[in-house]
């Protein structure tokens, strides 16, 4: 009897200690809710990162060595090929790329050339620089035919943010059998580039100095930047930016170049007319508060789509996160999680391994 009183005592205590964590979770959870702070596992995160092989390198035909990390899932479902924005790193994509191989991906991603470990094409490496937009596009073909495509790890999912929207529109309509399907993050239709005639202004400045950087300034202090910033509304997110880009340097960039603005300024009707030669079937993510990229172009490009009945743009318009930032994978977690969402369920509809 007294053996069976004191399993019963041990299973109260058992009871009561489950009911205390579980309630301390839910206080937790609140308390991240209402403080603004996003559940960001980032021991997770760090042990994953350190378990996968190093960054390696190819060189492109003109001789810029680009850097390049790949993450093998066991049993992939399928392997997704993430195209950065301006100024990125796949450094800054940690937290992305662990959500996706938790996802069941395998994940492969490059830095474009004049950015992150890749080779940089001036002698001032802070310069955000490229000669010919359609650099971009040659690059992330060599690595989807020497790196990516040798695994036969297919299908291949294309997922792209910004400046890599740019670059994926371009190459679908170059290459259009090459990816399963496509999200286009915030995609770069045109950079807002503020009032009207500063396309033809960094023009003519650019034909005279290609190479000169345009202006820029930065807060001295975190909290100013931060509180200048219209790429996220998670602070930790933003925090956690900076101290990757202080901790490897010789990854940052800073402001582009007149050229680079120009080239970006150059391809803007490109794009709307590359919607015709697009048969890849592709999601477009519209950041609602988005200051950084005009959202009235997406608009434009998800029409033509439908009008040509093209597999893209369901409902004739963009998968739109109300509120969002620019940023949309390294926003708010209110708005991070609804996108991250959206891009599992079509990838899970069109990036199925046949069976």
């Amino acid at each position: 009897m007294m053996q069976r009183k004191v399993r019963n005592c041990n299973t109260h205590r058992w009871y009561k200690s489950s009911v205390t964590l579980g309630l301390i979770g839910v206080l937790m959870l609140v308390w991240h809710s209402a403080s603004g702070e996003e559940l960001i596992d980032e021991s997770g995160i760090e042990k994953f990162w350190a378990s996968m092989p190093q960054h390696r390198f190819f060189t492109t035909q003109d001789g810029v060595r680009i850097a390049y990390r790949s993450f093998i899932h066991p049993k992939p479902k399928a392997l997704v090929v993430i195209v950065s924005g301006r100024t990125e790193t796949f450094l800054k994509y940690q937290e992305l790329i662990f959500d996706l191989y938790q996802r069941g991906y395998s994940v492969y991603q490059h830095d474009h050339r004049g950015q992150g470990l890749s080779g940089r094409l001036l002698d001032d490496p802070l310069k955000g620089h490229v000669e010919n937009f359609g650099d971009y596009v040659t690059d992330l073909h060599q690595f989807m035919n020497q790196v990516v495509q040798p695994t036969g790890a297919g299908p291949y999912l294309l997922l792209s943010h910004s400046l890599g929207g740019a670059v994926a529109i371009r190459y679908m309509a170059q290459y259009p059998k090459d990816f399963a399907a496509a999200v286009l993050g915030s995609p770069m239709l045109a950079p807002n580039t503020g009032p009207a005639g500063t396309c033809l202004l960094a023009s003519l400045i650019g034909k005279a100095c290609g190479d000169c950087s345009t202006p820029s300034s930065k807060p001295e202090t975190f909290e100013e930047r931060f509180a200048q910033n219209r790429l996220t509304h998670s602070k930790q997110r933003f925090r956690v930016k900076e101290d990757i880009f202080h901790e490897t340097p010789a990854a940052a960039i800073a402001a582009p170049t007149f050229g680079w603005v120009e080239q970006a300024c150059a391809i803007r009707r490109d794009l709307l007319d590359d919607a015709a030669k697009l048969d890849t079937p592709i999601m477009l993510l519209q950041a609602g508060a988005d200051t950084v990229v005009l959202n009235e172009p997406q608009d434009e490009f998800c029409r033509r789509l439908n009008r040509m009945g093209k597999p893209a743009c369901q409902g004739g318009k963009p998968h739109v996160i109300p509120n969002a930032f620019h940023e949309l994978y390294f926003e708010a977690d209110e708005y991070r999680t609804p996108a991250l969402q959206a891009t599992y369920d079509f990838f899970e509809r069109y990036g199925r391994v046949p069976r």
